[in-house]
């Protein structure tokens, strides 16, 4: 790896969630209009993500019975931009198209659909103010993510169709499906940089990602029913938010699918891939080295015990 050292740079935190009832065709309307500002937002320096629970359980209070209501959590970004004004700016055409997208039956925390925002003199001071909590090693969910290129979501249609297939996903209660906004900026204009990067990185403005669940007691048959309608299901539909003439986009191989089928192409990109492939036979000419769909895993059987060429026979 190569790595480079930063300036601690000041940074702009901010935080919006509305909430409806239910999942409705208001709700997804809301989420177009999110995906119609996020162009501008990325130009402008933002980085961040957003989390939309259709069914979120509400836990029951003197008051109210408890249930579920449909959530969107939204968060921004703004590294290297001190000036709070400057980013409320940058917020409003996005607020004002919630606004007035919404009806008496949409709420927001803040109110009146207006984010909340918050300076902070240094990045490091802002990870150690909001990074605080349980720090857990692991949960029990299956993951899939695709890659969502810039030219998409700013096509004119791109929006309507994003929020119109995140509405299909058949998300249990307490499941998720998210737009991490990490891509842009720096990582599109260094495309010229040679890595093991997914080249479709440099095209990426969200990396969309479903977490689905289970409990503790299922049953080994519906943790597999879970995952099969991940990989069958609902990345497929993911797959299909790109242009009819764009490049194949890909995922993110740090929050994947397990069962991600052609995953050279859809981790690396297959003219990266072959690259590291010939790297890898260089340096590990023996395959000792490898994880679960990783570079030359392939030449193993899916539990990385035997190769594909002698599991029927001694392994070596």
């Amino acid at each position: 790896m190569t790595l480079r050292a930063h300036t601690n740079p000041p940074i702009v935190a901010t935080s919006l969630n509305i909430i409806r009832a239910v999942a409705d065709k208001e709700f997804w309307k809301l989420v177009e209009r999110l995906y119609e500002q996020l162009p501008a937002l990325n130009d402008f320096g933002a980085s961040g993500v957003h989390v939309i629970f259709p069914q979120m359980p509400v836990a029951p209070t003197n008051s109210t019975p408890g249930g579920f209501q449909a959530l969107m959590t939204i968060q921004f970004l703004f590294a290297n931009q001190p000036s709070v004004e400057a980013v409320r700016t940058a917020l409003m055409p996005l607020e004002t198209a919630f606004r007035n997208s919404s009806d008496n039956n949409t709420h927001s925390d803040p109110a009146e659909f207006q984010f909340s925002t918050t300076a902070f003199p240094t990045l490091s001071e802002f990870y150690t103010t909001t990074l605080t909590g349980v720090d857990r090693g692991g949960a029990l969910t299956a993951m899939g993510s695709r890659l969502v290129s810039r030219t998409f979501i700013a096509s004119a249609s791109g929006p309507r169709t994003v929020a119109d297939t995140f509405s299909r996903l058949r998300l249990s209660p307490g499941e998720a499906v998210s737009g991490n906004i990490v891509a842009g900026g720096a990582v599109a204009r260094n495309s010229d940089v040679s890595s093991a990067v997914n080249p479709a990185w440099r095209r990426t403005l969200s990396h969309v990602s479903i977490i689905r669940g289970w409990g503790a007691n299922a049953t080994l048959a519906e943790q597999t029913q879970v995952q099969k309608e991940l990989t069958e299901e609902m990345i497929p539909a993911l797959k299909k938010l790109r242009l009819s003439d764009e490049p194949e986009m890909g995922s993110y191989l740090n929050e994947a699918d397990a069962y991600e089928p052609d995953f050279q192409r859809s981790f690396w990109g297959l003219e990266n891939y072959r690259r590291l492939y010939t790297i890898k036979k260089r340096w590990d000419p023996k395959g000792l080295f490898i994880v679960r769909r990783g570079v030359g895993s392939e030449d193993w059987d899916d539990d990385g015990l035997c190769r594909v060429r002698s599991c029927n026979g001694d392994r070596v």
